[in-house]
């Protein structure tokens, strides 16, 4: 417990910095760099060895990238939307080589299954109005992290300190349901506080947070029924206390593009 405050007392202020900077480039950077540690970690888990694929993962998220960069204002509706069908598309893919029990054929899918989300965070970053102040503020892509962030946070206390009915106790022993209700009602006061200061409407926090709530967990568990498909306890060891880059993003995969088209359509 002591690691996982400390990782994310380290992590979340770098994080936020990057978010607020006007410049996109610091944000670009962490995309790449997240996409390539969670394709790494997902070649380990499906392989057991490294590989040449997140790096060709990684100069197509950046060649991607910037060319939706230069096209995002003239088709941003196409853009977020071919990203939602991308996700569905991956992870009922995903779900059905699961139930079929064939493991190695997940890699593929799973490749766009982190990649959608990434890309859709960062167009969130393209999407802020350019001011001529260091600052971003108000910023949308805060809607995708913080209801995640504080849902998460207080899933954990509760559930430690109340925590007595399993949620599932075959994917996750630890998660509880006296958690996972915390994190939901967490989620979505969050969302509608942080939509008021920024400037959206009490409706659209309202949306976005029990997307985030419900579909934060199911990526939480998609992602400890893909480790335990590969008998792994964590995806890597990159964050101390948190395990690897994808036991810490999980959450943030699912409900990632939802909230964009949220935040852009609902506006």
């Amino acid at each position: 417990m002591k690691q996982r405050v400390i990782t994310a007392l380290i992590a979340a202020p770098i994080v936020l910095a990057l978010v607020f900077a006007t410049n996109p480039i610091p944000i670009f950077i962490l995309a790449i760099v997240a996409v390539f540690l969670a394709t790494d970690e997902l070649v380990w888990l499906a392989k057991g060895h490294r590989s040449w694929i997140p790096y060709a993962v990684a100069a197509v998220f950046i060649a991607t990238g910037w060319v939706l960069r230069d096209h995002y204002d003239d088709h941003r509706e196409r853009i977020v939307w071919g990203l939602g069908i991308t996700l569905v598309t991956a992870v009922t893919w995903m779900l059905f080589e699961m139930r079929k029990g064939r493991e190695a054929r997940l890699l593929l899918p799973g490749i766009l299954w982190l990649f959608a989300p990434f890309m859709g965070l960062l167009l969130l970053h393209y999407s802020v109005p350019k001011t001529r102040v260091d600052v971003l503020w108000p910023n949308p892509l805060l809607m995708a992290l913080v209801p995640i962030w504080a849902g998460d946070i207080m899933a954990i206390l509760v559930g430690r300190k109340l925590g007595k009915t399993p949620l599932a106790p075959k994917l996750s022993p630890k998660k509880t349901w006296e958690g996972a209700i915390a994190n939901f009602v967490t989620c979505v006061g969050a969302s509608v506080l942080l939509a008021s200061l920024i400037g959206l409407t009490i409706m659209q926090g309202l949306l976005v947070g029990l997307v985030a709530g419900i579909l934060g967990q199911a990526g939480d568990l998609f992602e400890s029924a893909l480790k335990r498909i590969y008998d792994a306890k964590d995806s890597g060891w990159i964050l101390p206390g948190h395990g690897g880059l994808l036991d810490r993003v999980d959450s943030l995969l699912l409900p990632a593009l939802p909230i964009t088209a949220l935040i852009l359509f609902y506006r």
